[in-house]
């Protein structure tokens, strides 16, 4: 019996991808202002609708085989992927730029982390990782310069910012 890369697929929704967005609606989402709660829960409807229709609907004809393909360039839900990105990107820099009262190094954090979801972004949409034969070092060494940066921040900040840094 061979497992296709699809079955693995709906596996991994089920074991990681549910109860991370259940425990991201539960903790974050009563958090959020009115407007930010109606932008984080439509996104994740849209970005939920679109991995059920990639992983769940058969092509008929090639271009919306394409279209669909989860691992394609230029597909619906890469395009889709880099747009929620480029949204997380622009939101940390308008709260740079936008929140009053926050400090030259939370400013300079959130100013980091735009450029760093922007140049997601940016990778996702054009798989410049692909290219790349050491991306996975890379990128793990990214993840832990941002967790000790995150960490940094929280370490210097009022206390009631710690849940939204997750420390």
């Amino acid at each position: 019996m061979t497992v296709t890369a699809g079955a693995v697929m709906r596996v991994m929704v089920f074991l990681l991808y549910a109860p991370i967005c259940l425990v991201a609606l539960r903790l974050l989402i009563p958090r959020l202002s009115r407007a930010s709660r109606i932008l984080a829960i439509a996104a994740l409807s849209a970005q939920i609708v679109i991995l059920v229709v990639a992983l769940e609907d058969t092509p008929r004809w090639e271009l919306k085989g394409w279209l669909w393909h989860l691992d394609q360039e230029s597909s619906i839900p890469n395009t889709f992927a880099s747009a929620q990105l480029a949204l997380v990107s622009g939101t940390a820099l308008a709260t740079a730029i936008l929140a009053s009262g926050r400090n030259a190094l939370n400013r300079l954090y959130l100013v980091g982390l735009s450029l760093l979801f922007l140049y997601l972004a940016w990778d996702e949409y054009f798989a410049l990782h692909e290219r790349n034969l050491d991306w996975k070092q890379q990128y793990l060494a990214l993840g832990a310069i941002v967790v000790i940066a995150t960490v940094i921040v929280r370490l210097r900040s009022r206390q009631h910012t710690g849940l939204w840094l997750g420390v």
